[in-house]
């Protein structure tokens, strides 16, 4: 699998993923409201991370949704208010993050692409992380962060080689011997990732991307790891964020 690297410079677009996994969103707003529409800064979190976006260059962006999509799509209309043009997705049931990535294979059109959950509070470089994923060739690049013990739990482990590559992957970190903090290395859960990837997944089938999509690729030497200091877990609303600073749950 290789792709031409020339089609991210730059990075123009970026998949949003509302409900990356269903069954937290409803967990942590159990009144029926949206996590991504939490208020942060006094501003929506999910309007905060458009915004951020688009002040990165990247305007074009597709919402994948299933939980209260008309209350998405009456936010951001075409997106025009935010600078940018804003399409959705709707899923008839809910596919997990990785069937939500084959669910809107259409939308890559030949262009590498960042995929975020739509928790995601940034103002983290993305534009940096997409340099360092044209310059490995990676068809897959995630955001990788040195985490806490406590984020290290809860969030997918991961070794890189000397090269910048990922070579060990574990997406349940409760199997992850505890007591072993020799390496803290968390996938933090924002992607990049190439137009020929979303092709390889089953469509309209429910995955998880880091348990059903991420190991193979990682076994075949295709996802690059771009570790940064910017990065730190988020459990449910943020807080105000020191700069520059990234924020997410995890897909």
């Amino acid at each position: 699998m290789s792709t031409s690297q020339n089609s991210i410079a730059p990075l123009s677009q970026a998949l949003i993923l509302m409900d990356a996994h269903l069954e937290r969103t409803l967990r942590l707003a159990p009144s029926g409201d949206h996590p991504a529409f939490a208020l942060s800064n006094g501003q929506p979190v999910v309007a905060r991370l458009v915004q951020h976006l688009v002040r990165q260059g990247i305007g074009d962006i597709c919402i994948v949704t299933h939980h209260l999509p008309g209350l998405v799509a009456h936010y951001f209309g075409d997106g025009a208010a935010f600078g940018a043009r804003v399409t959705y997705l709707y899923e008839e049931r809910p596919l997990g993050t990785g069937g939500g990535i084959a669910h809107a294979a259409g939308f890559w059109g030949g262009k590498h692409t960042l995929v975020v959950p739509g928790t995601l509070v940034t103002d983290a470089p993305i534009q940096e992380m997409a340099a360092a994923h044209r310059a490995s060739g990676a068809e897959v690049t995630v955001a990788v962060v040195d985490a806490d013990p406590a984020t290290r739990r809860r969030r997918p482990r991961c070794t890189i080689d000397a090269d910048g590559w990922v070579a060990t992957y574990f997406p349940n970190p409760e199997r992850v011997d505890r007591d072993d903090d020799t390496n803290g290395l968390v996938d933090a859960g924002a992607y990049l990732i190439s137009p020929l990837v979303p092709s390889t997944l089953l469509a309209d089938t429910v995955l998880d991307w880091s348990r059903d999509a991420v190991p193979d690729l990682v076994d075949k030497r295709l996802v690059f790891g771009w570790l940064t200091t910017t990065l730190v877990s988020l459990g449910s609303t943020p807080p105000a964020l020191p700069s520059p600073t990234l924020r997410n749950a995890a897909l």
